[in-house]
């Protein structure tokens, strides 16, 4: 049975298949929740990830952010029904309960990471200088009754590099999986499967002030530094790959930039999860951008750095991919990798 799943601007999803069953959740009542709730365009927020490891997607919506932690809810179709799936380990917070998913936005970043055939494990890592990642791993037991669609059972916990968790190539922010939208949300097959997320045309006189706003404001922040609220480049709504960027306050040559990630107009994550001076950003073309840090060699002041690195962000087959050599010296100043 294959299954449509159409956003709205009304702030509902609905589920329907091709033999007229349907469901809809009301997505208004999470918007209470979140001190910043989501805009009327959440439909082309809407992502489909293969959370649980078994057949079919999962559907996870961004409800909106509360101070700088982001919200999300996660439905899984199961018998006719869209149920609401609780939210794994430390993402769980009592104080939105369990069918919240609660990501931190400062000091930590934290990830849901999508495992091929298997359930999702939760990763995270100390920013802006990670020097260590933790995942723990789940296993997914399906719900029997009405509710929430089953529980996450802890399967094991390990010790990886931070770059596993940081790597922004795959995904977004806060979930490390491919977006699997064309497929059906039940274990048939639908090529011709679509989601108005996927086929809304861009508005090209979209004001994108909001929209970097609440990106600027999903930036992990430390050391007691907060960024800027207005951003010193603004991108265009219908770029394939566009950027804004934002510096701290009183800023100086060496202080971090925050350079943010958008496909025709929608954030989709930083160009790095460390933050670096950097020389110079750029479009090259419409799906392309080209980040030049700066750092300082062996006897350079923080003035007067002569050390170049730049990394080239290309959005290739729905996600960015980023190419360029760093050097050891960049990745050792920065606590990690761009």
């Amino acid at each position: 049975m294959a299954i449509s799943v159409h956003p709205s601007g009304t702030k509902f999803v609905s589920a329907t298949a091709p033999d007229g069953t349907t469901a809809t959740v009301d997505v208004d009542a999470a918007d209470s929740l979140a001190t910043t709730p989501v805009p009327d365009d959440f439909g082309d927020k809407i992502a489909f990830y293969d959370l649980d490891g078994k057949p079919g997607a999962e559907i996870v919506v961004p409800v909106g952010m509360f101070g700088s932690n982001s919200l999300f809810q996660v439905y899984r179709w199961e018998n006719g029904q869209l149920r609401l799936m609780a939210a794994p380990g430390e993402t769980m917070n009592i104080k939105f309960g369990t069918g919240i998913w609660v990501f931190p936005g400062e000091r930590i970043l934290a990830r849901a990471m999508c495992r091929k055939d298997k359930a999702l494990a939760l990763g995270s890592t100390e920013m802006p200088s990670p020097k260590s990642g933790r995942v723990i791993d789940f296993a997914f037991k399906p719900g029997s009754g009405a509710g929430e669609a089953g529980e996450w059972v802890v399967d094991g916990r390990r010790t990886v590099n931070p770059s596993e968790i940081t790597d922004m190539s795959v995904g977004q922010q806060h979930f490390k999986c491919e977006d699997v939208r064309i497929k059906s949300l039940d274990s048939s097959t639908a090529p011709s499967t679509t989601s108005t997320a996927s086929t809304t045309s861009c508005d090209r006189s979209k004001d994108m002030t909001s929209t970097v706003q609440r990106a600027i404001a999903a930036l992990p922040t430390m050391n007691d530094w907060a960024w800027r609220t207005t951003a010193t480049q603004i991108p265009e709504p219908c770029a394939t790959l566009g950027f804004a960027t934002t510096t701290v306050e009183m800023a100086t040559n060496s202080s971090p930039v925050g350079i943010m990630l958008f496909h025709d107009g929608e954030y989709v994550g930083p160009a790095a999860t460390c933050y670096p001076p950097v020389e110079s950003v750029k479009n090259d073309g419409d799906d392309t951008v080209v980040v030049t840090y700066r750092y300082p060699n062996e006897g350079d002041s923080n003035a007067d750095m002569t050390g170049r690195a730049t990394l080239t962000h290309t959005w290739q087959d729905g996600k960015v991919v980023k190419t360029g050599d760093i050097p050891a010296r960049l990745t050792q100043l920065a606590g990690c990798t761009p």
